[in-house]
């Protein structure tokens, strides 16, 4: 599927196509940085000296990529553009799935639209397989917590363990809720993109689909 995911767009390949596709490294870098601040608390200077610095870092690639769009969206689309936040973590990028589908027909979006729909799709999958991982992962290493619950020092361990691992499926999570509501916004710009459809077998991923070991946990309560 990458390939031809991959074909597709390096055939109608241009500079706001590629500057397109890049833009998804700079969402993963605002993902990681949402997923920081909703997990830990930060109460320390350190701590906030940390969330300080990745929103900087955050909020210069942002500065490149808002300066990249006059060469990816028409001078109609920029002035209809959404209204940006203040926080560089819940700044809207203006990627086609930002607009209404009256304004991307209207602004000439429908190309991109189609570009964007075919990332997501392939964004979707990389997170589905991440989130397998590290719910796989987790589950593991719950499972040996129990084992382990008469070792105080490996009993700390795991935990600390278990919390960072966590961390990453909440991360890949929401990447992946966020990437679908941007793909049902898509839907109905997406055109004859393929034969065959990759976004056609992605499914909603609730809460409760992150969820492992219920039964087991349930069984082993202490």
């Amino acid at each position: 599927m990458l390939a031809s995911i991959w074909g597709w767009i390096w055939k109608c390949a241009s500079e706001p196509t590629i500057n397109l596709f890049f833009s998804f490294v700079d969402r993963i870098s605002r993902q990681n940085l949402r997923v920081k601040i909703k997990t830990q608390s930060i109460e320390t200077d350190a701590q906030r000296q940390s969330v300080a610095e990745a929103r900087r870092k955050v909020s210069k690639s942002l500065d490149t990529w808002f300066d990249s769009l006059p060469d990816l969206l028409p001078a109609d689309a920029l002035e209809e553009a959404p209204q940006n936040d203040t926080s560089p973590e819940k700044e809207k990028l203006q990627l086609p799935s930002d607009f209404s589908a009256e304004a991307r027909t209207r602004l000439g979006l429908i190309t991109l639209a189609r570009v964007e729909y075919q990332l997501r799709c392939e964004q979707l999958y990389d997170a589905l397989e991440k989130l397998r991982g590290t719910l796989g992962l987790k589950s593991f290493l719950i499972r040996r917590k129990y084992k382990l619950a008469s070792e105080q020092g490996a009993l700390l361990r795991s935990e600390t363990e278990i919390d960072r691992v966590g961390r990453q499926v909440l991360k890949w999570k929401e990447v992946y809720q966020r990437g679908w509501r941007a793909l049902k916004e898509l839907e109905g710009s997406r055109g004859e993109l393929m034969a065959d459809d990759p976004g056609k077998l992605l499914l909603e991923l609730r809460d409760a689909d992150c969820v492992m070991l219920s039964d087991w946990l349930d069984e082993h309560r202490f």
